[in-house]
């Protein structure tokens, strides 16, 4: 697959991800802005990545905003890991108070010590300890409510194939 190609998957991948918070978040005062930034050519500053070559590292944030009159209880913000990019290891981040788990799936949550995943060898089904790079998606839950007219930031790093 080509730079450009893998460029491109990247972006898809991310408005994607985006048009699904908007879509669940036009009915709920809770809104979710998921953006993609990489360091600036100069290093010192990020920017919002629109063509990423393979190797580069990218943080991959959302940003939740209650605009509603009382606060928000039990959130729960799940993002995927986009096609073609790796987890980085313990990298998952958040400026409020959360639990954080990871899944191979989409559908089975646990914690980094705890996720497992499967793999055949020699013909044999194997159950072991899921590594960072199998990590698909990565799930914050809000441990207390989010205050009205408040925000939280959640993110993680992953880098490009």
């Amino acid at each position: 697959m080509t730079k450009t190609s893998r460029s491109l998957i990247l972006a898809a991948a991310l408005l994607a991800c985006g048009g699904a918070f908007a879509q669940s978040a036009a009915q709920s005062p809770i809104k979710v802005v998921s953006t993609a930034l990489v360091a600036s050519l100069s290093g010192k500053q990020l920017e919002a990545a629109t063509s990423v070559p393979p190797g580069a590292k990218v943080l991959l944030k959302s940003t939740i905003t209650n605009s509603g009159a009382a606060p928000a209880k039990d959130l729960v913000i799940t993002n995927p890991v986009p096609q073609h990019m790796v987890f980085d290891s313990l990298s998952a981040s958040n400026k409020t108070a959360t639990n954080v788990t990871f899944s191979v799936d989409g559908v089975n949550f646990a914690s980094a010590s705890a996720l497992t995943v499967k793999v055949a060898k020699q013909g044999v089904e194997l159950t072991r300890a899921a590594q960072p790079s199998d990590y698909r998606f990565v799930r914050w839950t809000l441990s207390n409510p989010l205050p009205a007219g408040a925000i939280a930031e959640v993110a993680f790093n992953a880098t490009v194939e």
